[in-house]
C-alpha cells in the first residue's frame, strides 16, 4: 500500500513535472519554442485531467469538454436558413437539392433519433425527412411555384428521394437572349432582299410611283394611253 508521503511526492512530481526539452544554443529556436508552447499549454490542461487514469478516460473528457453538439447545430439550422430565406437558386437546382441533403445528413449525425426500436427511429427519420422537404420546397423560387403546388397537392406528402426526382424534372429556367444585331454587310443584304419582296408584292419602293388610268383605273398607263379610251392603235404604230 502506498504511503502518504509517497502519494504526495508522486502528485508533486506531476504538478511540477520537469521541463526537459534542449537547450537553445541560436540554431534551434523553431523546435525549441515548440517546446516551450506545449509545456505551457499542458500546465494550463493539467487540473482538468489529473483524476483520469488511463488514455481513454483522458479522451472521454476532452470529447465531453471540447465537442459543443449545441453549436454545431446551430450551425446547421444557420447554413440551411441561408439557403433557403433568398427563395433564389444562385446555381443548379441539382447543387441547391444536395445543400439540403447535407443539411439533414449533418443534422441527424449530431442529433441522432432517440427511440430504440428500429421501427421506431425508422418513423423518426422519415418524419424529419419530411420536414426538410418542406423546406426545400418552401426555399424555391416562384418560377417553381406550380411544382409546388404540385408536389403539396396529394393527400400522402412524398419523401425527400420523390420530391428531388420530380424537382430534377423541371426544364432550367435560362434568361431572356438578346438580340443579335446584324453585322453592317448582312444589313445591306437584307434592306436588298426586302426591297425586292415589296417588288414582287407590288409593295413600296424607291423607284417612281407607277401611272394609274382614270378611265379603266388598271395600273401602268394613264389615260392618253388607254386603249379602251381610244381604241387599240394598229400594227403600224405598234412597230414604230
Amino acid at each position: 500500500m502506498t504511503s502518504r508521503s509517497e502519494t504526495k511526492s508522486i502528485f508533486t512530481n506531476y504538478i511540477t513535472s520537469h521541463l526537459s526539452v534542449e537547450k537553445l544554443n541560436g540554431s534551434n529556436y523553431d523546435s525549441w519554442a515548440a517546446d516551450i508552447k506545449l509545456w505551457m499549454l499542458g500546465q494550463d490542461v493539467k487540473p482538468i485531467f489529473r483524476p483520469h487514469l488511463t488514455c481513454e478516460s483522458v479522451w472521454s473528457q476532452v470529447k465531453a469538454l471540447y465537442t459543443n453538439d449545441t453549436q454545431c447545430l446551430y450551425v446547421v439550422c444557420h447554413r440551411l436558413l441561408n439557403i433557403i430565406t433568398p427563395k433564389t437558386i444562385d446555381d443548379s437546382i441539382s447543387s441547391y437539392l444536395d445543400t439540403v441533403h447535407s443539411a439533414l445528413h449533418d443534422f441527424n449525425e449530431l442529433l441522432p433519433p432517440t427511440a430504440s426500436n428500429p421501427v421506431e427511429q425508422k418513423k423518426e427519420l422519415d418524419q424529419r425527412n419530411t420536414f426538410f422537404m418542406l423546406l426545400a420546397l418552401y426555399g424555391l423560387p416562384h418560377e417553381y411555384s406550380a411544382t409546388r403546388d404540385q408536389i403539396l397537392r396529394p393527400v400522402t406528402v412524398p419523401d425527400m428521394s420523390t420530391t428531388s426526382a420530380i424537382l430534377l424534372r423541371v426544364p432550367a429556367k435560362h434568361p431572356v437572349e438578346h438580340s443579335i444585331t446584324s453585322a453592317p454587310g448582312d444589313t445591306v443584304s437584307l434592306a436588298s432582299q426586302g426591297h425586292n419582296q415589296n417588288l414582287s408584292h407590288g409593295g413600296p419602293s424607291n423607284s417612281k410611283p407607277r401611272p394609274k388610268c382614270e378611265h379603266c383605273n388598271r395600273l401602268r398607263h394613264s389615260i392618253d394611253r388607254c386603249w379602251k379610251f381610244y381604241g387599240k392603235p394598229s400594227p403600224l404604230i405598234n412597230a414604230t
